[in-house]
């Protein structure tokens, strides 16, 4: 330590009060170059200052140094385990640890110097897929952010690979090849649910092999794998039966115009090269894939209310196994029509039927506004079932717009006749009629009377008047008609159980009634309107007298008779000229020694009109009333 310096020598009494003492002079400092050097003892502190500020600098760096390695490592991703340790290319190992990126796409794994991909992560785990070209020992890294974990080994063993078995469906006694990595070795040997199969082609990346016989039922499903030595791939299925082959149907169950999805393989893409069948009955195809089909659910021909009828497709020839579908009919005592589209016999999908359960009602050709023919079936028969659901009254409903084109409207039911409408009905669709090209205006004309008669018969159960007047075949709508009237029961509509199931005449009727060409419609065929027995009054002066007409058809022509009852007496006359046309019936009858003219207005089941003296626009000698009795 430095020596003690010694300090003046000061007198330290206090001085008495009132007595000044003289300061002592103030001390100059001595001028640079008469100053004394420091003494040796002081250069040594400042050495060692100047050591220890050294130390403590030098300590700064380390730390700091050491801090920027310590956060440098933070935030790196760290591995604690693979499972499994040992793996074979293509399988998926789970990575723990913690530090991962909770987005898949932000973790890169790397296998051996190769991407793995990431299947799935979490903080805390990740699931990727080994590389198929791995093998031998390889380090597992996982970089996020730039930032890459330490290593861990995973083990890679050569086991065969299974990518692919080609066809996916096949009969025993079939070829079949597998396809991946590492399928040839000392043994190698391809099982079929665990039963040995023949292999006729062995190649590192490529197996051919027979399928072997099997108790199994077609569409059933087999389990292939390969075992090389003592190695055994991962099992790949394949199916037991032939292409098309229909794995599943939805819904099972349903009425005519139900959707229904099939899924399965070996379908056309295109929906005209495949052909549905339910049961004997073949579907309307919306869509199609070369695994799933769009379909609508037709009529099947079975007496129950709901009946399985098994399901196929055709494609490529070949035939599918069957699937079943339940097929529910009307339960309800009276029947509601339901429209739905369906196919004509035709294989193309140019065409297509507006059906009910009853058979075809209208024939479209082309799709117009619509996305295809069947789609366009598809929006005219949901206007129709609206127009049902509402359970309309008046009548006419359904009226003939002759515009360019033409329409058949209804409120909001609008339904478009195209130049694609009448080639259709131009083609030849039974053998017993020829060819012919009718007008738009025909079309349009025929299909609203079509329209109406099936909405008065059906839910109204009203007498079909107007498209009877056109076709012949319309006569199966009059016979409907004439068994409900007699039947009685229910106000309105038809009793479900006399059209289910529809006689055989009948239903070929109604479908003619579909083909029909309107402009072969004509005076002779109108008469259809009022065969049959009617029966009411005719006025004459101050007397009303009942009487009934017999209307029947001869040929080409009406024939009939008048009679009327005078006590126990009834007189009978035949009818002359015969006419109907327009709605208005027209004849001629003796009664006594003058004839009589008689001119009526049709209007659903009456006929309403004037009697005449000389002629049908002579002098009006009374009026008659008739109505239809059957």
């Amino acid at each position: 330590p430095p020596a003690r310096m010694e300090r003046p020598d000061y007198q330290t009494e206090p001085p008495s009060i009132g007595v000044s003492r003289p300061r002592p002079p103030a001390r100059r400092p001595a001028p640079p170059a008469q100053r004394r050097p420091a003494p040796p003892i002081r250069r040594r502190r400042s050495v060692v200052s100047m050591l220890r500020l050294v130390v403590l600098v030098g300590a700064a760096a380390v730390a700091i140094a050491a801090a920027a390695w310590f956060f440098s490592r933070k935030g790196a991703p760290e591995l604690s385990s693979l499972t499994p340790p040992k793996a074979e290319p293509g399988q998926t190992v789970t990575i723990n640890g913690r530090g991962f990126a909770t987005t898949t796409g932000d973790n890169i794994v790397h296998v051996g110097g190769k991407s793995a991909q990431v299947l799935s992560a979490s903080a805390e785990q990740i699931q990727c897929q080994v590389p198929l070209d791995s093998s031998g020992a390889l380090k597992v890294t996982v970089t996020v952010n730039g930032r890459t974990s330490g290593a861990m080994d995973l083990v890679i063993a050569a086991v065969p690979v299974i990518t692919g078995v080609d066809p996916e469906v096949a009969m025993t006694g079939e070829e079949v090849t597998i396809t991946g990595t590492n399928l040839t070795g000392d043994p190698t040997t391809v099982l079929v649910n665990e039963i040995i199969a023949d292999v006729r082609e062995k190649q590192s990346t490529r197996l051919r092999f027979v399928v072997p016989p099997m108790n199994v039922t077609l569409g059933d499903s087999a389990i292939v794998t390969v075992r090389v030595g003592r190695e055994t791939s991962r099992p790949m299925t394949m199916i037991i039966g032939r292409l098309p082959l229909l794995s599943g149907i939805d819904p099972k169950r349903g009425a005519p115009g139900t959707r229904v999805v099939l899924q399965g393989r070996g379908f056309s893409a295109e929906p005209k090269g495949n052909v549905v069948a339910f049961g004997s009955q073949p579907a309307l195809v919306l869509t199609s894939t070369a695994t799933s089909i769009t379909a609508l659910a037709p009529a099947p021909i079975v007496t129950q209310v709901q009946a399985d009828v098994p399901v196929t497709v055709k494609s490529q020839g070949n035939v599918s196994n069957p699937f079943y579908f339940t097929s529910l009919g009307p339960s309800a005592g009276v029947y509601r029509p339901f429209f739905f589209p369906a196919p004509t016999d035709q294989a193309e999908n140019d065409h297509a039927f507006v059906s009910t359960e009853l058979g075809p009602v209208l024939l479209l050709t082309g799709k117009a506004d619509a996305a295809s023919t069947p789609e366009r079936a598809l929006l005219v028969c949901q206007m129709l079932n609206r127009l049902v659901d509402s359970e309309p009254r008046q009548t006419p409903l359904f009226q003939a717009q002759q515009g360019r084109p033409p329409r058949v409207v209804s409120g909001a039911v609008s339904l478009v006749v195209t130049d694609a409408d009448v080639a259709g009905y131009s083609k030849r669709w039974l053998s017993s009629r020829s060819a012919s090209r009718p007008s738009a205006r025909a079309v349009a004309s025929y299909w609203a009377a079509l329209l109406n008669d099936y909405f008065a018969l059906f839910l109204q159960k009203l007498r079909p008047v107007e498209v009877v007047q056109l076709a012949p075949s319309a006569r199966a709508l009059l016979e409907i008609y004439a068994e409900a009237h007699r039947r009685g029961g229910a106000e309105t509509g038809v009793p479900t159980a006399l059209i289910r199931p529809l006689p055989s005449h009948l239903a070929a009727g109604l479908r003619d009634m579909a083909f029909m060409i309107p402009s072969d419609g004509g005076a002779a065929q109108a008469g259809t309107a009022v065969i049959g027995l009617w029966k009411g009054t005719m006025q004459e002066s101050d007397r009303t007298r009942p009487f009934q007409v017999t209307l029947s058809g001869e040929g080409s022509r009406l024939a009939g008779s008048l009679t009327i009852q005078k006590g126990k007496l009834a007189l009978q006359s035949p009818l002359k000229n015969v006419t109907f046309a327009g709605g208005t019936l027209q004849f001629t009858v003796v009664v006594g020694a003058s004839p009589l003219f008689f001119r009526g207005e049709l209007r659903g089941e009456t006929i309403e009109g004037s009697i005449h003296e000389q002629s049908a626009s002579g002098k009006t000698a009374g009026r008659f009333s008739l109505k239809f009795i059957e």
